[in-house]
């Protein structure tokens, strides 16, 4: 989702954070991120870079606010709840990783999106300011359509163009390639006949 985004709205960030707000087994709000390294994915050492897999709200607390029909002030309301929740591990992820860009996919929490997106941005600036000289921009994802498969394809593609001899290492000794090397079959090997 976050090669998606970065492709389509043409970011040319140095380091570019992303989080995604989804729902949970149990109807909790869970939260996982990526980082974006010059436009590509920076894994981390064992790939689990900003995976935030701790970063949730409970069940519990969301009930009174997923009532239909809600007013435009329990949005506001559910948004600065979810952002008590989620303002410390998207700080620490701000701070360990100095992004140019944080772009957050609040789609699951509908009309209080836009108020949560604008809660970070406040909390992060008033959290930040008196640290360092900090420059975050805050942005809503507006890339909704098929992000993740968007993101999947996007990130097979860099891998492929930015890396071609590994790829050409792993398809060379695979039984059905015909790609190079000294194997030479017999026709009749060739057709399947013996």
């Amino acid at each position: 989702m976050a090669l998606a985004e970065n492709h389509t709205l043409g970011y040319k960030d140095k380091m570019t954070a992303y989080v995604a707000l989804r729902k949970g087994l149990k109807g909790d709000i869970r939260m996982g991120g990526c980082l974006l390294l010059d436009g590509e994915v920076f894994p981390g050492g064992s790939g689990n870079a900003a995976s935030l897999q701790h970063a949730y709200v409970d069940a519990e607390k969301l009930e009174r606010f997923l009532q239909p029909g809600s007013a435009p002030s329990v949005s506001r309301e559910m948004a600065a709840l979810v952002a008590d929740s989620l303002i410390q591990p998207i700080m620490h992820m701000v701070m360990l990783c100095d992004p140019n860009r944080l772009v957050i996919n609040a789609a699951i929490l509908e009309q209080a999106e836009e108020a949560f997106v604008e809660e970070i941005a406040i909390r992060l600036t008033d959290k930040l300011k008196s640290e360092f000289d900090w420059e975050i921009k805050v942005n809503m994802a507006q890339d909704r359509r098929f992000g993740c498969a968007k993101g999947g394809a996007l990130f097979v593609l860099q891998k492929v163009f930015s890396r071609p001899a590994a790829l050409l290492e792993r398809l060379i000794p695979s039984p059905h390639s015909m790609i190079g090397g000294d194997r030479k079959e017999q026709p009749s090997t060739r057709l399947g006949l013996n």
